[in-house]
C-alpha cells in the first residue's frame, strides 16, 4: 500500500474509535500531508461530518484542507 492509503486507513480507524468512545476534542496533526489533492477533500468532509459531538482541531499546511474547514 502507498503512504496515502495507509494514512486513510489509519484515519478511518481513528474516526471509528472516536465514534465509539467520543471525547470533547479531536486533534489531527498533518492528516493531509501524504494525501493526493483528490483525497484531501474527502478527509476534510469526513472531519466535518464526524464533528457532531466534538470540536475538531486540524493542524495542516494543505491549502485545500484549510479552505474546506
Amino acid at each position: 500500500m502507498s503512504c496515502g492509503e495507509k494514512k486513510l486507513i489509519a484515519f478511518s480507524m481513528l474516526l471509528a474509535i472516536s465514534e465509539y468512545r467520543p471525547g470533547p476534542f479531536r486533534v489531527l496533526d498533518e492528516v493531509a500531508a501524504p494525501l493526493e489533492q483528490s483525497n484531501i477533500g474527502r478527509v476534510a468532509n469526513a472531519v466535518c461530518q464526524s464533528a457532531a459531538g466534538a470540536q475538531p482541531i486540524l493542524v495542516t499546511f494543505s491549502k485545500r484542507a484549510i479552505e474546506h474547514s
